[in-house]
């Protein structure tokens, strides 16, 4: 993966493989992402939809499904704060 500001371009040259665009002709400035929690016996998955916005924005509150997904955008390199994950396991 590349440096930690330029993850989403790691996905768009995914998304983008083998298209007309090129990922680097394109400058991403907010992106919506959806966390689908494996639900429980008898119920629905849990979903929780945050937006990105550069240069340091997040629609998350401070939820427990919600830090997952903030630790979760921290190891993928997608959270701007600079703070490290708080679960020791995620290395």
């Amino acid at each position: 993966m590349r440096e930690r500001g330029d993850a989403v371009y790691d996905l768009l040259d995914d998304v983008l493989a083998g298209g007309a665009i090129r990922a680097r002709l394109v400058n991403v400035t907010q992106a919506s992402i959806q966390f689908i929690f494996r639900p429980d016996k008898g119920n629905r998955p849990k979903v929780v939809t945050c937006d990105i916005t550069h240069p340091d924005s997040c629609s998350l509150k401070y939820e427990p499904k919600h830090d997952t997904a903030r630790q979760y955008l921290r190891k993928w390199g997608l959270d701007v704060s600079g703070d490290p994950p708080t679960d020791p396991d995620w290395s």
